[in-house]
């Protein structure tokens, strides 16, 4: 006879489904849901209705138009929940192992072991360090832009620059992003314009906002 599946062990697995297609769109398709979950025991698509039900009631997917039909997307708040799994693998397998999810088991595991600079991290763009990091991005922009107190930078290095600062804001404004690659670009661009602004307003701008940058990475990564 086979085992009951515990509900929350089936949110778990089907938010966890979602996660995993952020690479590709972040949605999907309710009538495909019984299909990618994969699960050893039977699963009913009344079943899988209700735990969908329950991630909308608890604001982790929203409903959508897919290109085949309607959709799930997974919300910031979804992705933070599996994300909190993941950031403690060691408690992952016997929780799962003991349910018979074997299967999900190995995929958490995987991905929780994954190396940093490949972890994808979703954006909370109502976050206050965010919004910080945001502000003194378009400060620096804009100073760039106006040739406001650049030190000795060239028109163009300040063309470069720019193009670069454009770069880390428009990262910042995508729904997910890897924060050890971005951190590491953004270190090198804002490192390089106060070296070429020292002692300018740009470079101090550009350090400052290194500092966001390095702070706000931190608190969520």
């Amino acid at each position: 006879m086979s085992a009951i599946i515990p509900f929350d062990l089936l949110i778990d697995v089907v938010r966890f489904k979602l996660y995993e297609l952020l690479t590709i769109d972040g949605i999907l398709r309710p009538d495909v849901v019984l299909i990618t979950v994969k699960l050893d025991q039977r699963v009913t698509p009344a079943f899988v209705t209700a735990v969908l039900r329950q991630l909308e009631a608890n604001k982790h997917i929203e409903a959508t138009d897919g290109k085949n039909g309607p959709a799930v997307r997974l919300l910031a708040s979804g992705i933070r929940a599996v994300e909190r799994q993941l950031n403690d693998p060691e408690s992952i397998p016997s929780r799962f192992r003991d349910d018979g999810f074997d299967t999900f088991e190995d995929q958490l595991v995987r991905i929780a072991r994954a190396p940093a600079s490949d972890r994808i991290v979703g954006l909370d763009h109502n976050s206050a360090g965010l919004i910080d990091v945001l502000e003194a991005t378009e400060e620096l922009k804009a100073h760039l832009t106006t040739g406001n107190d650049v030190g000795e930078m060239s028109s163009d290095a300040v063309a470069v620059a720019v193009a670069e600062v454009e770069r880390i804001q428009s990262e910042l404004k995508q729904p997910f992003f890897r924060p050890a690659a971005f951190k590491n670009h953004a270190k090198g661009t804002l490192e390089w314009i106060a070296k070429e602004a020292a002692g300018a307003l740009v470079g101090t701008l550009a350090l400052t906002l290194l500092g966001l940058i390095i702070a706000f990475v931190g608190s969520i990564f």
